[in-house]
């Protein structure tokens, strides 16, 4: 009988150990000798260890991985007690990473290697950036951490309680959905919203400002546009922050329908894509030709998962939808054209994601798509509005002949990839 079905996974269990080890040994490579409480050697060994336990179940039961994992506990956890007696010690981090490198070694023999040697490449990696959790958790803010943790409770504790089922005139209201794409949106603002405010100051306001469409183009068109009032010579670099911020909107618009209906991806990507890459093209170009003296200000947006925010976007998602079911009803499935018109003036997120929703119960695909793309024309043409009326000709120009260049572009691949 061939010994390689037991060693294959013996070698991944060691292996697990090496990969954590190594990590564990590079970080206290430093340390005083006889401090080390674990290094390469002894994390493999506890690979090696794991999997041997693993592989004697069949023998001798599962009582020997209980038995295997005591023992290996005492001598983990017996050390650390008594430094805590003798004085003040550090973190548990090494300590706790020797166990869980052990249940994980258990894996591969039981059948489950990839999925343990996966956790133990996301152990690695937390483990080694330390430092960036860290730096992240100290930058949070109250209201940040607050907002999160009630989202998050909205998401685990009330979301599964909610009635997944439609309800209310022509069944256009989900609860339980509705929760679900409020808290999407939410999550996917959040993600840009840290990112601009911790990188902002470094990478200058018109990158600050392409992170920030992810939270809110409109907000970042309307703070540019009463900048480049104040501050004319800088309307180069203010155009093309407004002008990024769209391109990531047009971005934002494909993750939505990614997550919610990919089944309109292959109508709707394309269009949408080339108008974000010209908007970031122009926008890129305008900010290396920029020249400003000394940091700009920051970019200023409110807090996403601000609860009063969640609130007032699912209540405009409730509305669109309802409205969209009624117009549907009413004028068929056309009908919806003269919503995602007047929806685009205000929030591209509602009809994007009330469209998606209603691709799945029934509205014709091309239909869907045809809506979400004149929402998005609809509420890009407002911004260049806005930024022409509020920043003034200069900037408004440039953010015109951009975003016209954009929708040109994206309707001639809408229009070719119809008629195929």
């Amino acid at each position: 009988m061939s010994p390689w079905p037991q060693l294959a996974p013996l070698a991944a269990s060691t292996a697990i150990g090496l990969l954590i080890g190594t990590e564990r040994g590079w970080h206290l490579r430093r340390a005083p000798p006889g401090t080390r409480v674990a290094g390469v050697r002894t994390f493999t060994l506890i690979g090696l260890f794991g999997g041997l336990a693993a592989l004697l179940t069949d023998d001798l039961g599962p009582a020997v991985v209980i038995v295997a994992f005591a023992a290996l506990a005492a001598l983990v956890v017996g050390p650390y007690l008594l430094r805590a007696r003798t004085g003040p010690i550090g973190g548990a981090t090494t300590e706790v990473a020797a166990l869980v490198t052990f249940a994980l070694a258990l894996g591969p023999p039981l059948g489950h290697g990839v999925v343990c040697g996966a956790a133990a490449v996301m152990v690695a990696l937390l483990l080694r950036w330390k430092r960036d959790i860290h730096g992240a958790v100290e930058g949070l803010q109250e209201t940040e951490l607050k907002a999160a943790l009630l989202l998050l409770a909205l998401a685990f504790v009330l979301m599964p309680l909610l009635p997944d089922e439609p309800f209310g005139p022509w069944g256009a209201i989900n609860l339980n959905e509705l929760l679900w794409t409020v808290l999407l949106l939410s999550g996917l603002s959040f993600v840009g919203y840290v990112v601009m405010r911790r990188a902002g100051a470094r990478v200058g306001l018109a990158l600050a400002a392409l992170l920030g469409g992810l939270v809110s183009s409109t907000a970042v068109t309307l703070d540019f546009a009463r900048r480049a009032r104040a501050h004319p010579q800088i309307s180069s670099l203010l155009a093309s922050g407004i002008v990024g911020a769209c391109g990531t909107m047009f971005v934002r618009v494909i993750v939505l329908l990614a997550v919610v209906s990919p089944a309109l991806l292959p109508l709707a990507a394309p269009p949408l894509a080339l108008a974000a890459l010209l908007c970031w093209g122009d926008a890129l170009l305008a900010w290396r030709r920029s020249r400003v003296d000394g940091d700009p200000p920051r970019l200023k947006l409110k807090n996403p998962l601000a609860l009063g925010l969640a609130l007032k976007f699912a209540l405009l998602l409730a509305l669109v939808s309802l409205t969209a079911a009624a117009l549907r009803d009413w004028f068929g499935d056309r009908g919806v054209y003269p919503l995602a018109v007047i929806a685009g003036l205000g929030d591209v997120d509602a009809i994007t994601l009330a469209l998606a929703r209603q691709s799945t119960s029934g509205l014709d695909d091309s239909i869907a798509v045809h809506g979400i793309l004149i929402a998005s024309a609809s509420g890009t043409i407002v911004k260049a509005g806005l930024a022409w009326s509020i920043g003034g000709r200069a900037l408004g120009w440039h953010v015109a002949r951009a975003f016209a260049l954009a929708l040109g572009l994206g309707g001639a691949a809408l229009a070719f990839l119809s008629r195929w």
